[in-house]
């Protein structure tokens, strides 16, 4: 990589970077939890959503920023970022596609299963890392969306459902993309190039 790249490189990702150094936990390979951590309690249906993908769980810490990639995703409940949607995101679910808004981020530490003759490898040793979402419902059987303008692989509609919390585990969060409210409908962007070349 040349000099140039390097220096255009660091300068984009200064921020990151500064970030980086505090308050930062690794979750996997290129995604990490930033920011404070705190206690959580949530609600009867938050709890019976985590325990259904995880199982069994002790505590609840909940923060609002993770680092995807070298890109911050945001929670639609981090209030210091008002200008740019940063929570919009692409993720998986059983093996399917889907998308939502992140309304923030926990980190679950789960009941003991061996009290008394606990070991390293228990369960409770490691911490999960879950994203509760609004997912949105994709629309597919719109006539109006049959129009060229409207038929491009990256540009999705979707509508936005009440009631429809979700949850995914971090790692399964694939990418952030572009949210856009329309007159007609509300569509998601999945970015079709970031990485430009010759």
């Amino acid at each position: 990589m040349s000099k140039e790249l390097l220096f255009c490189e660091e300068m984009y990702f200064r921020h990151h970077y500064k970030v980086k150094c505090n308050l930062q936990q690794e979750i996997k390979i290129n995604i990490s939890a930033i920011g404070l951590q705190k206690v959580y309690k949530p609600s009867a249906w938050i709890k019976c959503l985590a325990e259904n993908l995880l199982g069994k769980i002790n505590t609840f810490m909940t923060f609002q920023r993770i680092l995807l990639k070298n890109k911050v995703i945001h929670s639609v409940d981090y209030k210091r970022v008002t200008k740019r949607n940063s929570y919009t995101v692409k993720y998986v679910r059983h093996s399917k596609t889907y998308f939502g808004f992140i309304k923030y981020f926990l980190k679950c530490s789960m009941k003991c299963l061996l009290p008394g003759s606990c070991t390293k490898k228990c369960p409770c040793k490691i911490a999960n890392f879950i994203a509760i979402l609004d997912e949105f419902q994709v629309v597919n059987d719109d006539p109006l969306l049959q129009l060229p303008m409207y038929n491009l692989p990256h540009l999705i509609p979707v509508l936005k459902k009440t009631n429809s919390q979700q949850c995914c585990y971090v790692s399964d969060i694939k990418e952030l993309c572009f949210f856009i409210d329309s007159k007609n409908h509300d569509f998601v962007m999945v970015f079709p190039n970031t990485i430009e070349s010759d």
